[in-house]
């Protein structure tokens, strides 16, 4: 019995490795297409197994196929934890399915270092006093974040964790003894994100709530209905009197005359893990920091305006609906101030993956 585990053991680290290398092989080579189709200006030629169909249809086909095949193999290398054990069901009287009754948070891990994880807890924590869910502790999210990231075999990852109050019965009511469920999901780092992003404005915003600011619930519908009619990279949500208070998946801050701004939050909106730091880095810069109530006026004024989230750090925004901008030397700079923020002992968390 020992040696058939030890053998199942070898086996499923094997499988992983052949996942992780055909990964590579496909994102190698999709990178080399883009350069030798940039370099040589010229069309590809369709491969062999594409060559009955027509050259703009048969180019669609060729790098559709690609792509997905990266996707895919992408869901191979996402690992879940529920509870500390690999799995991906959750049981239906979870009050996570049936009320989004949890928090959640989106960290980094680069060079199996987990970035600005003090952070990211300090917030999960305060939502869970907010909510009063019982306490899942600091050590259990890293021992489980290890593990995942030991199973997926990665070295640069995103992971969520999903804190859920637990399980009951029908109903909003909850008995205080419940025990909460915590998921953490592994997968790897997006293969190509934007340099540049090009904003709308939502058609659906925000609705005042100040209990639920500065929290991250896992109730999205305003972001999902955002999202629904949205154009270009990101749009920019609205308060109840019109103004912007962030895009869908990030913060937003516009920069005039050496005056960062960027929307006051206590209403609604969320305050992300890289604020804190964006707003320091700018007073290192020398620039004047005003957070307060931002006009779509004002925010189409100014000289640069950039977006940012755990994920991507720091982007520029090159246009908000036919309003152009051209300058991004100062968001360049605060981009490259958190990237070192990032690396520094005090913000990061070395993890010891394991698979066990």
């Amino acid at each position: 019995m020992a040696s058939l585990l030890a053998m199942s053991l070898s086996m499923g680290r094997l499988y992983l490795y052949w996942v992780e290398l055909a990964r590579v092989f496909f994102l190698v080579s999709r990178f080399c297409l883009g350069m030798y189709i940039v370099t040589t200006n010229q069309k590809l030629n369709p491969p062999l197994f594409f060559a009955n169909t027509d050259g703009a249809r048969g180019h669609t086909i060729f790098y559709t196929f690609y792509f997905w095949v990266g996707v895919i193999i992408d869901i191979m290398k996402k690992v879940v934890l529920i509870n500390g054990k690999k799995q991906s069901k959750l049981n239906v009287f979870n009050r996570l399915t049936q009320f989004g009754d949890g928090l959640f948070e989106t960290c980094v891990i680069k060079d199996r270092k987990l970035l600005f994880w003090s952070v990211h807890f300090a917030r999960l924590e305060k939502g869970r006093i907010q909510l009063k869910i019982n306490k899942v502790g600091e050590e259990q999210w890293t021992e489980d974040i290890s593990k995942a990231l030991g199973i997926a075999k990665l070295e640069q990852a995103v992971v969520k964790i999903i804190l859920s109050r637990g399980e009951s019965e029908r109903g909003y009511g909850f008995k205080k003894t419940l025990k909460p469920t915590r998921i953490v999901i592994v997968s790897p780092m997006p293969a190509q994100i934007a340099d540049k992003y090009t904003l709308s404005v939502c058609h659906s915003g925000y609705v005042n709530n100040a209990l639920l600011s500065h929290i991250k619930h896992c109730n999205r519908l305003e972001q999902i209905l955002a999202r629904i009619n949205m154009h270009g990279h990101e749009c920019i949500m609205l308060n109840e009197k019109g103004n912007p208070i962030s895009v869908t998946q990030g913060n937003i801050f516009g920069i005039k005359d050496a005056v960062l701004l960027t929307p006051n939050l206590d209403n609604c909106g969320i305050e992300g893990t890289r604020r804190a730091v964006i707003l320091a880095i700018a007073l290192k810069l020398k620039l004047q920091v005003k957070v307060g109530e931002l006009t779509l006026k004002t925010l189409y004024d100014c000289d640069e305006v950039f977006i940012s989230n755990s994920v991507m750090g720091v982007k520029s925004v090159d246009s908000i609906n036919a309003k152009q901008f051209t300058c991004q030397t100062l968001t360049q700079k605060i981009a490259q101030g958190l990237v070192q923020e990032s690396q520094t002992k005090q913000n990061s968390v070395l993890l010891k993956p394991s698979d066990g």
